[in-house]
């Protein structure tokens, strides 16, 4: 979002849309061919493990109770 679009945004917007950009940054910088793209797939993929496991835990839980 060049600068032009973010002074075209509210003012209480303009912070968020900043900060975005400097994620988008970095996240280039350390990983150029994905990006922030290769941080949000890294991210869901953690969150897809995680709910594995929790479903596993609810189960072991539920056997155990009856």
């Amino acid at each position: 979002m060049p600068l032009k679009n973010i002074q075209e945004l509210p003012e209480p917007q303009r912070a968020d849309a900043v900060t975005s950009m400097v994620y988008e940054a970095n996240s280039r910088i350390r990983d150029p061919v994905y990006g922030c793209v290769g941080a949000v797939g890294h991210m869901q993929k953690q969150v897809s493990e995680l709910q594995a496991e929790l479903a596993k835990a609810q189960a072991g839980l539920a056997s155990m109770q009856s």
